[in-house]
């Protein structure tokens, strides 16, 4: 029998191996970012039209194309999380002294470990070839109640794997 349990949204993790901006010994830790929301980047096939016999017919014409990843997630208090995602984005382009890098200089391959209610893998999206596109802006408030520095970063790649556990 198949369990169709529901999913609680704390049930992923954002892995990000050493980012190409890192140098020294913290370049040898992955960030993992506290990620409050997110989605499985949409995936399609191309396709044209073509008529035969007055008859229109579809059909795959090429390659398959995905979706941006756009993550929200939390800034921890020293802001660390934030300072790495804005030096990887800077390691690319600095509208100063790099015009540009070489796409395998800055490219790095990211893990959404996704979990059941009892902690356990469910399963693993790889995103290949992954690169930081834009970081949104945070939002410094001194508003009444629990104040939650939040962020949010778009990110391009060239495919997924899912990996089952």
């Amino acid at each position: 029998m198949t369990n169709l349990n529901k999913t609680t949204s704390t049930n992923y993790q954002l892995a990000i191996p050493v980012l190409p901006a890192q140098t020294g010994l913290a370049a040898s830790r992955e960030l993992v970012l506290n990620i409050y929301g997110t989605v499985i980047p949409g995936v399609a096939l191309e396709q044209n039209e073509s008529k035969w016999q007055g008859n229109k017919m579809l059909f795959h014409s090429g390659g398959i194309t995905y979706d941006m990843w756009e993550i929200q997630f939390l800034v921890d208090s020293e802001y660390k999380n934030w300072r790495l995602l804005y030096g990887w984005l800077t390691y690319i382009q600095d509208n100063y002294s790099i015009p540009s890098a070489v796409p395998t200089d800055y490219q790095v391959d990211c893990a959404l470990k996704i979990t059941d209610n009892f902690q356990g893998t469910v399963m693993q999206l790889v995103l290949k070839n992954t690169w930081i596109q834009s970081l949104g802006s945070v939002t410094l408030s001194q508003r009444e109640g629990e104040a939650q520095v939040e962020c949010s970063a778009s990110l391009v790649f060239d495919r997924f794997e899912v990996i089952e556990t």
